[in-house]
């Protein structure tokens, strides 16, 4: 995918073990209650060994000795590069978008590692790497793709914001969305399990003939339960052991010719027996009810949420059509296709052995260099 293209921004949260080169690292997004700092996109998990609300803004929270770009000549413990809380909680603020809350150690892990992604891309510029077509075209694509991800981000986050109205106004006008029927089901088998192969035709017409015998005897209130224990008897068959009770069901749970029957249902009647590929079965209702507007807000305020986004996606890409050369592409694929080939192992250097065993993979390419401020 794009979003793996990403060097630095693209650096997720890990408390996994440290590499000798800049690695990407995983999200691990905390789920414990969180103490936010005031620094918008930045949440960090209260633990009871960090304290950031104690440190000030100013203050120092990485000390990095013996780095310092702006500085030549200065070399060891005289050149120093410091970064404030406020500086770090920037760059976390712009890695964490999502805002979700982090662990402490998941914090400390990200400064380690943004020290080592400092040092490796001040490495790459004194190589001239960043004057690379090569690079210079990646981050062309990490821009737009950057780019991408914050204005999906921007309308997910404010269609996220419905008023009170804006919900009872959809659960006025969709009621019947929220309507459930709660249901008895009496289901018979049309093979024979103790013979699946023989006298299939006589077996499926009697077992027709006894759904809809007990359908008519369920119909005039006898329970179906002992319909249903008695319908396998009947047959030959052990009774199942399971009820009849089929729970609540909310339209869309039924193919629609069958749930417009069921819905029309009032509480005591059966539905037809209805021929299904491993048998017969028919319904009866128990009763009906309609979640009241706050049993089902949360499903109103997602419903929206996604017709809201898919409207607004429509809207930027609507007016757009592509065509691709199939020569150069070749023919369109009915699956899914990567976004990008996956990343292919460095190959190891001739030892003059024919078996060596391939170069461990997961160094990352080296960063678009921090903002640090040098001491």
């Amino acid at each position: 995918m794009l979003r793996s293209l990403v060097l630095f921004l693209s650096v997720a949260l890990s408390a996994g073990a440290q590499s000798p080169a800049p690695a990407p690292l995983t999200a691990m997004p905390g789920r414990q209650a969180s103490q936010s700092t005031g620094q918008p996109g930045f949440n960090i998990t209260a633990q009871s060994a960090a304290h950031p609300e104690a440190v000030a803004a100013g203050e120092a929270v990485i000390t990095i000795h013996g780095f310092c770009t702006d500085t030549p000549g200065k070399t060891g413990d005289a050149c120093t590069t410091v970064l404030t809380k406020e500086q770090f909680e920037k760059i976390i603020s712009a890695v964490n978008q999502s805002g979700s809350p982090m662990p402490a150690v998941a914090i400390r892990n990200l400064a380690e590692r943004y020290v080592q992604i400092l040092a490796f891309a001040d490495a790459a510029e004194k190589l001239g790497l960043d004057k690379d077509p090569k690079f210079q075209e990646l981050m062309h694509v990490v821009r737009l793709n950057s780019l991408a991800e914050a204005y999906r981000r921007t309308q997910d986050e404010k269609f996220r914001s419905l008023s009170d109205d804006d919900v009872k106004a959809y659960y006025d006008k969709n009621i019947s969305k929220f309507e459930q029927i709660k249901l008895s089901r009496i289901f018979v088998p049309r093979v024979n399990p103790k013979a699946p192969h023989e006298g299939l035709d006589d077996f499926a017409q009697r077992a027709q003939q006894v759904a809809n015998a007990i359908r008519e005897r369920a119909a005039k209130g006898e329970e179906l339960d002992k319909l249903q224990q008695e319908a396998y008897k009947t047959l030959g068959l052990n009774p199942p052991s399971l009820n009849t009770d089929a729970g609540s069901r909310r339209r869309g749970s039924f193919p629609p010719t069958i749930e417009q029957e069921l819905f029309a249902l009032k509480p005591g009647e059966v539905s037809k027996v209805e021929p299904e590929p491993a048998g017969f079965q028919f319904y009866k209702l128990q009763g009906r009810e309609t979640l009241t507007l706050a049993q089902a807000k949360n499903e109103i305020v997602a419903i929206i949420h996604k017709e809201q986004l898919e409207s607004a996606n429509k809207g930027v890409m609507g007016s757009i059509h592509t065509d691709l050369n199939d020569t150069y592409f070749g023919p369109k694929s009915a699956g899914n296709p990567l976004l990008a080939p996956p990343p292919r192992p460095p190959q190891p250097r001739s030892t003059g052995s024919v078996n060596a065993p391939p170069a461990a993979s997961g160094a990352a390419a080296p960063a678009a260099k921090g903002s640090a401020s040098p001491k």
